[in-house]
């Protein structure tokens, strides 16, 4: 942006500042934005990478009070290498690589090389899946590691501390950043870059499950800032597309908002990002269509079936009404006298998950149900009831994710229709890694989560107990991804029958 210098002289403006005008870095693990770090997540130790490419249109221009312009730095390109490795449940270590593609300007040397490499680390003290809002404290340096002659870097050691805090808002998740940046002199005349109080807000929102946006600000005002001098404001807009599980393509593009050094007029920047986290799929509902035929001439209503499953005609299907226990068979073609008004219809098949329809019948008029049911994913045996899917959960947290709703109402289903089953305890497991304490505390609530989504899908509560028994009860002994991912479970044990 232009920086005007009204006590400059024009000869003052051919020095080469010692200062890093490329202000952006990407976060290194931040899971919906692309500048704004988020807090994390106690159980996440994976790695994650990220590279991106950007470019910066003139984020450094003075002009004198005689009017003479100054394109120190009128266009940079760049690469920038992030990681980050969560080595215990509440630490995470990151790294940044920038490199300079190539810079112009009157005050830069045309071509690129390495600009200064960055450190940082970061400790999580409250997790937000369990208390609502997450909060974590980060700090972290750069060294004067750059190879060109351009003002992008700094001439000493800068570090920064500050926290991070975030929380989901309506089906995204905002996060706030603040903090002290520590900035050496320049040792130029006419900037004031100094020690710095920088802030960002970022929203984050997935609008389906492979794609979204984002929108951020982001500020840097050295505290000896005059009329806004050394005060960069810049906004930018995101967007990211999975492109295969754990990997996705991040964009974004912005705009300085103030005319402060290292604000440009304008950002581009793309990368790809390996970020591990759950891949499921969606499970199609149960599809209801009700077809008015001429009414038959008597008081009852009837209502008829057509029942299918993914490849076609499904045998041996029967139906129930109103939790009544008699579950009546459904041929071809037959019709069923019922009385009029609102019903809960049950459907079941062998080999099927029971599928539940809420049903007016109208008098005298004939409903058609056509149901079309999705194989069943749970099977009950003699001490289990064995599911054939794992129950998925936010990382490091005990929020089921939708994807297991359509596992668990299966579960829900069977429990309704195995009224002999009169006890059974829901066990939570998890992997070895990060600590046997809070592996317990995380393994407990996973285990009360799935106990009260049953039982707000009708399942009776003192049918149920929860147990979590954290990293004690491997499946698998080994130190594996296929291991760990085994270990990390919800089981369903049959404590007793009754009549």
């Amino acid at each position: 942006m232009l920086l005007v210098l009204s006590l400059v002289e024009p000869a003052l403006a051919q020095e080469l500042p010692s200062l890093d005008a490329q202000l952006f870095r990407p976060s290194v693990d931040a899971r919906y934005t692309l500048w704004t770090d988020d807090s994390g997540s106690r159980d996440d130790e994976a790695v994650t990478v990220r590279a991106f490419v950007g470019y910066a249109d003139d984020p450094l221009v003075f002009e004198a009070a005689d009017g003479t312009r100054t394109d120190a730095l009128d266009g940079v390109s760049t690469l920038d290498l992030a990681a980050s490795w969560r080595f215990a449940p509440s630490f995470r270590l990151g790294a940044r690589v920038p490199l300079v593609l190539g810079s112009s300007g009157d005050l830069a040397a045309s071509g690129g090389g390495l600009g200064d490499v960055g450190v940082e680390l970061a400790g999580l003290l409250f997790d937000r899946a369990h208390s609502g809002v997450g909060f974590a404290v980060v700090g972290g340096l750069t060294g004067p590691t750059a190879t060109l002659d351009a003002p992008l870097s700094s001439p000493g050691v800068t570090w920064w501390a500050g926290g991070v805090t975030d929380l989901d808002v309506g089906d995204g998740r905002l996060a706030v950043n603040v903090g002290h940046r520590s900035v050496p002199d320049p040792g130029s005349a006419y900037t004031e870059w100094d020690d710095q109080v920088y802030g960002r807000i970022g929203y984050g929102v997935p609008v389906t499950d492979a794609f979204g946006v984002s929108a951020e600000l982001a500020a840097h005002i050295a505290y000896a800032a005059q009329d806004g001098q050394a005060a960069p404001v810049e906004g930018l807009g995101g967007a990211w597309f999975a492109v295969a599980p754990d990997w996705r393509v991040q964009a974004g593009v912005g705009a300085g908002l103030s005319t402060a050094l290292g604000a440009p007029q304008f950002r581009a920047l793309a990368g790809l990002v390996y970020q591990p986290g759950p891949t499921v799929e969606e499970v199609a509902p149960a599809v209801v269509e009700v077809v008015p035929p001429p009414p038959p001439p008597v008081a009852l209503g009837t209502l008829g079936f057509s029942i299918t499953g993914p490849d076609g005609a499904v045998s041996g299907a029967s139906f129930e009404l109103d939790h009544e226990g008699a579950w009546r068979p459904i041929a071809s073609g037959e019709d069923h006298a019922v009385a009029p008004g609102a019903h809960v219809v049950r459907v079941r098949a062998p080999g099927f998950a029971p599928t539940r329809i809420e049903i007016d019948v109208a008098q005298g008029l004939h409903s058609e149900l056509a149901v079309v049911l999705v194989p069943s994913k749970v099977k009950v045996t003699a001490e289990r009831i064995e599911i054939s899917e794992k129950v998925f959960f936010e990382t490091g947290a005990a929020v089921i994710l939708s994807a297991s709703h359509p596992l668990l109402a299966q579960v829900a289903e069977v429990l309704q229709d195995h009224r002999d089953i009169a006890s059974v305890r829901v066990e939570g497991h998890t992997d070895n890694r990060g600590s046997e304490a809070s592996n317990l505390e995380l393994s407990q609530a996973r285990a009360d989560a799935v106990a009260d989504w049953l039982v707000a899908a009708g399942v009776a509560s003192e049918r149920l107990e929860a147990v979590g028994f954290g990293e004690t009860r491997p499946v698998q002994d080994e130190e594996s991804e296929a291991a760990w991912s085994r270990n990390r479970r919800v089981e369903f044990v049959i404590v007793a029958r009754g009549d």
